[in-house]
Formats: structure tokens, C-alpha cells, sequence
């Protein structure tokens, strides 16, 4: 279903594609490379192989040489964990730099692993131009500017992520917040946010609002 998914994306005209790891049970490395092998041999765009495995460890070096061989197509891999710059780096170095390597998880660990070789981030697209902001600054060198720029939005970067639920009512109320969207509903069936956490929220985006951009057009 996934390699149909992604043929149709790419009959549609997108110009990349990029799957996720099935991690809700528990597979062998075998049957994930089988999965992401399935999705690269359908295409012939660039692929995104990403890994969130919170139950433990994702994918290293080894699946990133095998189905970088067997899929020349296989360009990126996003994970989403601190403390991965030596791995990064092994991959870079393993790969001929052929495959770089995203962060994800919100975009919280850009400072920490930037000057470890990552490619870019994912975070979510209610601060995505923030850290494009963010990304040019460590791209010229401007560290403390960068690192101003993070200390800003992290407070609301953290408490977002404290589960991925959260992170979708922080998302949408900034981006309502923003007028991005025109409401930060969160489709059912979802974790509520109690009435204390919601205050909160609200508080670190009326902190955040002076200091971004707000859009002038409504989706």
C-alpha cells in the first residue's frame, strides 16, 4: 500500500517522497529493509526513509549502506533522536555523503547536531520559518544569533513535545494563532489537553506572537 501510495504521489508530480518505518509493532531489520525496498523500487524520485522507533534504537549505518546498494534512489534519512552527530557522520563517510541525514523531532535538536553534518530539518510548519531563519545564521557562521533565535521558541518547542499528541494542539493553535489556519481544531480521537496545559499554551504563544510574522492569508 505504502509503494502504491507512493506511485500515485509521484504520477501526481511530486518531486520527492518520503516514508515512514512501520514501528507500531515490533519487526526485524530484515522486514523494515523489505518495507523501505518496496517504496524505492516503485519510484524513481529521491526517497526520505524516517524512523521513529520509541521503543528503542533506529535505524543505523548498516540498513543505510544495504538499501542505499540496493536503491540508488534512496537520498535522505530523517531520525528524530539527540546525540546522534558521531552517527551522522559515520553515515556521511559510509555513504560517500550520498545520504545525508534530517533531524526531526520539532526541530529541538538543530544547535546540537548542525555542525555534525545534517543536510536539514523537519520540524513542524508552525515555526518552519523560524528555523530557516535559524539554519541561514549557522550557515554564516552566526552561532549566538542562531542560538538567540532558539532560546525564543523553545520553551514552546519543549512543552509541545512532551507527547505527539500535544505536539498536534501547540501546532494547530500556533498556526490559528499565526492565521495560517483558520482553526486549531484537532480531529478526534485525540488527548485533550487539560484546562491547566492549555493555559500554558496559550501563554508561551501570546510570548511568541511579537516575535513572528503573522500571514495574511487564511488556508
Amino acid at each position: 500500500i505504502a509503494a502504491q501510495l507512493a506511485a500515485d504521489a509521484e504520477r501526481a508530480g511530486a518531486t520527492a517522497i518520503n516514508t515512514a518505518l512501520p514501528r507500531a509493532f515490533a519487526s526485524s531489520p530484515g522486514s523494515l529493509l523489505d518495507y523501505a525496498r518496496a517504496v524505492c523500487d516503485r519510484v524513481s524520485l529521491p526517497v526520505i526513509v524516517q524512523d521513529w522507533n520509541p521503543a528503542g534504537a533506529s535505524v543505523g549505518v548498516d540498513f543505510v549502506t544495504a538499501l542505499r546498494t540496493a536503491c540508488p534512489n534512496f537520498r535522505y534519512l530523517k531520525l528524530e533522536e539527540p546525540g546522534i552527530g558521531p552517527l551522522v557522520r559515520e553515515i556521511l563517510s559510509a555513504t560517500g555523503r550520498q545520504v545525508g541525514v534530517f533531524s526531526g523531532w520539532g526541530g529541538l535538536h538543530l544547535l546540537e547536531l548542525a555542525p555534525a553534518g545534517i543536510v536539514g530539518l523537519m520540524p513542524g510548519l508552525a515555526l518552519a520559518d523560524v528555523f530557516v531563519r535559524m539554519w541561514r545564521d549557522l550557515e554564516q557562521g552566526a552561532w549566538a544569533e542562531a542560538y538567540e533565535r532558539f532560546a525564543g521558541v523553545s520553551p514552546f518547542i519543549q512543552f509541545s513535545l512532551q507527547t505527539f499528541e500535544q505536539f498536534h494542539h501547540a501546532e494547530k493553535r500556533l498556526l490559528a494563532a499565526r492565521g495560517i489556519l483558520s482553526s486549531g481544531t484537532v480531529r478526534p480521537v485525540t488527548v485533550e489537553l487539560n484546562p491547566d496545559a492549555g493555559r500554558y499554551l496559550d501563554r508561551l504563544i501570546a510570548c511568541l506572537l511579537p516575535a513572528l510574522p503573522l500571514s495574511v492569508q487564511r488556508h
